[in-house]
């Protein structure tokens, strides 16, 4: 999580990011598609932030059992529309407010689905969005 935070600090450096990780047991899983997902969800954080924000800040959380690790990641951008919450995850879905491939998150749900987890958002425009994923402990 370290290295991924660093390399994508880099993009913005007035990004502050706090990170918290919980882990008193081994976690086995698919480290290549956790790092594709964990960096997708960090990537949208940096980029939909708001361009006015002067406090711009990243929080990740990871709690790791030995049934599963969640996942928390939240963010004080700019946020989805309610409306489009559903469509997210959704192959070329792009908001008009948002820019990019539409493929990022439907990347993230994929990869999920490879490995049995699963991810739930929540967002309003005044305070950004938060991306909850569970991965199964593969131990």
């Amino acid at each position: 999580m370290n290295e991924l935070v660093e390399l994508h600090g880099f993009s913005d450096r007035d990004m502050h990011f706090n990170v918290s990780v919980n882990q008193n047991t081994t976690f086995i899983g698919d480290a290549f598609r956790i790092e594709v997902i964990l960096s997708n969800l960090i990537s949208n954080a940096i980029k939909y932030q708001k361009t006015n924000e002067s406090n711009k800040t990243v929080n990740i959380n990871i709690e790791v059992d030995d049934l599963e690790a969640q996942i928390e990641i939240n963010d004080n951008g700019m946020g989805i529309l309610k409306e489009h919450l559903e469509k997210i995850f959704t192959q070329f879905f792009k908001s008009k407010m948002h820019h990019g491939s539409g493929l990022g998150l439907f990347i993230v749900k994929e990869a999920l689905n490879k490995i049995n987890g699963n991810i739930n958002v929540s967002s309003n425009i005044e305070n950004g969005t938060t991306f909850k994923i569970t991965i199964p402990n593969a131990k």
